[in-house]
Order: C-alpha cells, then sequence, then structure tokens
C-alpha cells in the first residue's frame, strides 16, 4: 500500500513538473514570436541536415532566407525560391530553368 501512495506521489509530482515546463516554454516560445513579428524584416542562415543511419547516408547544407511580411527569397542546395506575394519564383541556374507559379491562399504548403 506505501509502495502504491509512492508511486501515486512520485507520479502526480513529475506530471507537475512536466506541466510547469510546458508553461515555460510556451511562454518563452511566445515572447520570441511577439518580438520576430516585431520586425520589419528578418534573414535567417541556417544549416540542414540529413543523415541515414541505415544507407550511411550523411548530407549537410546551409541556406539563408530573408522574410518581409509574406514576402521571401529562400536560398537552398543551389536553388532560389523568390515570393512576392502573388507568383512564386524557382530559379536553378544549374538547369538554366525558372518556374513560376501562381500563389493559392487555400494551399497550405
Amino acid at each position: 500500500m506505501k509502495k502504491i501512495i509512492f508511486i501515486a506521489i512520485a507520479f502526480i509530482t513529475v506530471t507537475a513538473g512536466f506541466a510547469q515546463s510546458a508553461g515555460k516554454a510556451t511562454t518563452l516560445l511566445d515572447e520570441v514570436s511577439s518580438k520576430v513579428e516585431s520586425y520589419d524584416n528578418i534573414i535567417i542562415e541556417f544549416k540542414y541536415a540529413l543523415e541515414n543511419t541505415a544507407e550511411n547516408v550523411k548530407h549537410e547544407t546551409r541556406g539563408d532566407v530573408s522574410l518581409q511580411g509574406e514576402k521571401y527569397l529562400l536560398n537552398i542546395m543551389g536553388t532560389t525560391r523568390l515570393f512576392d506575394g502573388n507568383k512564386l519564383y524557382t530559379i536553378i541556374p544549374e538547369d538554366e530553368e525558372i518556374n513560376i507559379s501562381k500563389h493559392d491562399p487555400s494551399e497550405e504548403n
């Protein structure tokens, strides 16, 4: 009986700790989100890593994105994607190719 009570108290304590951590994380994310939304534009440099241990593949590439409202300019893996608010331009210099597509706000992609 004492073991069951101890386990129940331990479970409640751990659960309460996770709930407090989640609350702190949500608060932190809200602060970061409001700060980022206050900027007129933002430039983000990033590293993309793909690792498939089953196939022994590890690939890393760097990229950057410039954001201004809904508009963006993304450079990654030799491809440039530009969205001007109406059209999406995909530029692939290696293939000497440019694709232009209309923006469909109903699509989530």
